[in-house]
């Protein structure tokens, strides 16, 4: 049998207008607290930043000399997107359910490993029903990397074989550390230089199922793909 690995932001959820007014919300919140008159991150900032490891993420939110207050700043826009998730604002990409039912059905084991923290990622679990679709789920709180987290995953699952879907660097990187084949969702936050050396592309996910097995064969056949 073998494995599908999906990234969440920008592969699966389309998080990019919520993390953008949680993270303005969130570093007025940290400016005030601290009598600090804060840029608030611009709409491409946030998005250059969506999908890196957590702490990286809140860090490059704040001015270079107020960095080592990012586990500061994750407690205060987490709040504001599990807040904003529980109001419903939360949603996936057009077609995911789709593909993940058909992949279920077609006998793929799927997996989800983010980089984001634990309490986001429960919250995204809990109010998009994630967790009806996965063998697996961890994120960044739950091993040093992305890459080690890949790997457990492919250990929990008892398989070498599949592909990894994301839509940043990271993710084409740890899928190709862990012998994956690897799929770059183009519509997410990553650049196309990101996406670059993944061995296949796609512009949503109609064009899934068709690219997964063009690289790795059939679910059951473990002979075929990487």
């Amino acid at each position: 049998m073998k494995a599908v690995i999906f990234d969440m932001d920008g592969t699966l959820v389309d998080s990019g207008e919520l993390a953008i007014e949680a993270a303005r919300l969130g570093v007025g919140e940290y400016g005030e607290r601290h009598a600090l008159e804060l840029l608030i991150p611009s709409r491409q900032r946030v998005l250059s930043l969506l999908g890196l490891p957590s702490l990286e993420y809140f860090a490059g939110l704040l001015p270079s000399e107020r960095r080592d207050d990012a586990e500061e700043l994750r407690e205060l826009v987490g709040a504001w997107e599990e807040r904003m998730l529980a109001e419903g604002q939360g949603r996936l990409f057009a077609g995911v359910e789709q593909a993940l039912a058909e992949l279920r059905r077609r006998g793929w084991q799927t997996a989800l490993v983010s980089n984001c923290g634990r309490h986001y990622f429960k919250a995204n679990i809990v109010h998009l029903d994630l967790a009806r679709w996965m063998d697996f789920l961890a994120c960044a709180d739950d091993g040093p990397s992305k890459t080690a987290n890949v790997a457990e995953a492919l250990r929990m699952l008892g398989t070498n074989h599949g592909a990894m879907v994301g839509d940043r660097l990271g993710d084409i990187e740890a899928g190709q550390a862990n012998g994956l084949k690897t799929i770059g969702v183009q519509q997410g936050y990553g650049t196309v230089a990101e996406l670059s050396g993944a061995d296949s592309l796609i512009d949503d996910f109609t064009q899934l199922i068709g690219s997964l097995e063009a690289l790795c064969g059939p679910a059951m056949n473990s002979a075929v793909g990487g």
